[in-house]
């Protein structure tokens, strides 16, 4: 059942984005209730399955921790990142790889778990972390929005908390250990 709330949030949203927007909530509803994986991959909400692009999944180290990342090194799949992605295994996150340095914006629309994401020069040195939570809802406005301070080159997103707990500082260089 709809809450009041969300038919409020959507009195603006007319026809076909109205209809497409009821399919995509009530099958991202439909798999709530579900165990959860124990295979070391990204749960991803079923809707979007069909949608999302296949990522190259690299071996990657930052500082001495080895982890694995999904590559994002083209505009689609930076522009799709880690959208609706529900669960992400522990040492697994995302390498968003810039054709050029630049300064970085990434937002959390559309990201349904905390994130924290850092961004890398083009030397692969860590500048800076920010930690993210998901918007209050797929509706909202008000999205959470992290911007690089420098020009950086990478960006990589991992769980929440993850940086700080492997205790990884401003400085630490990144390594592409497989592509």
């Amino acid at each position: 059942m709809v809450s009041q709330n969300i038919l409020n949030e959507l009195k603006p949203i007319k026809g076909f984005s109205l209809l497409l927007l009821f399919f995509c909530i009530s099958c991202v509803a439909q798999g709530e209730g579900e165990k959860a994986s124990t295979k070391e991959t990204l749960i991803v909400a079923e809707s979007f399955k069909k949608e999302r692009p296949t990522f190259e999944i690299i071996d990657v180290q930052v500082g001495k921790i080895k982890l694995k990342a999904e590559y994002a090194n083209s505009p689609y799949k930076r522009q799709i990142g880690l959208m609706f992605v529900e669960k992400m295994p522990k040492n697994q996150g995302m390498l968003f790889h810039f054709d050029r340095v630049q300064r970085m914006s990434f937002w959390m629309k559309n990201t349904l778990i905390p994130l924290d994401i850092a961004f890398f020069s083009k030397d692969g040195k860590l500048l800076e972390v920010h930690s993210l939570d998901p918007a209050p809802s797929l509706l909202s406005s008000n999205i959470p929005r992290a911007e690089s301070k420098a020009l950086a080159l990478y960006a990589l997103e991992m769980n929440k908390g993850w940086f700080k707990e492997k205790g990884l500082k401003p400085g630490v260089q990144l390594k592409v250990l497989t592509k």
